[in-house]
């Protein structure tokens, strides 16, 4: 997955992760990408996480529960535009399914992602199945695995962003 032309994004509740740099140690944004154009003018923004929609359908499409990548391109935040696009790659993942575009992301921003991405995996199956008390049950050690598996996580495939601005 070398290329991000014809991707599209998820655009459930936190299917965009923001980090932003105030000076402080970084703070975190959840958005929906559709609302991504509230943050165009955010000059805190150092990198943001999309979660990649595998193989969408045309009532997906239709419905706006995915969006095209490009049109999270077109409304990037100023501060992310001249920055890279990559896949981040989460240790025990068969392919990635999240984008980060960032501008100088650090290794403890990228584990942040990954243990993001890592998380979102296990919610989603404990509130898939609540009563399956034995996965429910031991969701603290799933996490603690996580923040474990996070520290492996890097990008891949990085390229310019400009590349695919339109």
């Amino acid at each position: 997955m070398s290329t991000f032309d014809d991707l599209y994004v998820s655009n459930i509740h936190l299917s965009i992760h923001y980090l932003h740099s105030r000076g402080k140690p970084p703070a975190y944004t959840l958005a929906k990408a559709t609302k991504i154009s509230r943050y165009k003018h955010d000059e805190t923004i150092i990198a943001m996480m999309v979660v990649v929609a595998k193989n969408p359908t045309p009532q997906e499409i239709k419905h706006r529960k995915v969006v095209p990548l490009q049109e999270i391109l077109n409304e990037l935040p100023i501060t992310l535009r001249g920055g890279i696009i990559s896949w981040l790659i989460v240790e025990g993942e068969e392919e990635p399914a999240s984008l980060v575009i960032h501008t100088g992301l650090t290794k403890v921003g990228t584990i942040r992602f990954g243990r993001q991405v890592l998380m979102r995996k296990i919610y989603e199956k404990a509130y898939k199945n609540p009563f399956n008390f034995s996965y429910t049950r031991t969701v603290n050690d799933r996490l603690k695995e996580a923040n474990e598996r996070a520290a492996q996580t890097r990008l891949a495939n990085s390229e310019p962003v400009a590349n695919y601005m339109r």
